[in-house]
């Protein structure tokens, strides 16, 4: 971590230590990216907080069985489908904290190819089990109202689909 960085992580309220934490899992959490280490779909990651993880698993059981619903069709981390990790680029623009287990991340995300920082982001961090946990994410485009409220009105809608397609 640069000394700029802890100085602007200083600044946000946190601790050192937690500065440096709320970083090192930051860079941690778009690892995957730039190194192409976790084919998994990113709700399968152990990043979320233990309520989106009870919301995920949720829309897991209600989301219709292959086919696309509103959160399955796009990466929400990245909001993307493809990146190049060889370009793959993350810059934390803004760090503040919410008391000593929450803390608000603002991201700029470039995935190469012309797409440097066109892409931004809002972690809301929480502390859990003694780790950083994503407990919701905005993104202006993908998620203006937060992954948890997403998550919300996609199951809502998935449960409607299936209730409509019962015999």
């Amino acid at each position: 971590m640069t000394a700029s960085m802890l100085i602007l992580l200083a600044a946000a309220g946190l601790a050192p230590a937690t500065a440096g934490e709320v970083d090192r899992q930051v860079h941690e959490i778009f690892r995957p990216y730039r190194e192409n280490a976790d084919d998994r779909p990113v709700w399968e990651r152990p990043i979320f907080s233990r309520e989106l993880r009870t919301l995920i698993a949720h829309w897991q059981r209600v989301a219709p069985e292959g086919e696309v619903d509103d959160l399955n069709d796009a990466d929400w981390l990245c909001q993307c489908q493809d990146w190049d990790p060889k370009a793959f680029d993350l810059a934390i623009l803004k760090v503040a904290g919410a008391g000593a287990d929450r803390a608000s991340v603002d991201v700029r995300i470039g995935l190469g190819a012309g797409e440097a920082g066109k892409r931004r982001a809002q972690l809301r961090l929480e502390r859990e089990q003694g780790g950083w946990m994503i407990g919701d994410l905005y993104a202006a485009e993908s998620f203006p109202e937060g992954l948890k409220q997403a998550l919300r009105e996609t199951i809502a809608k998935d449960e409607a689909l299936r209730r409509e397609k019962r015999p």
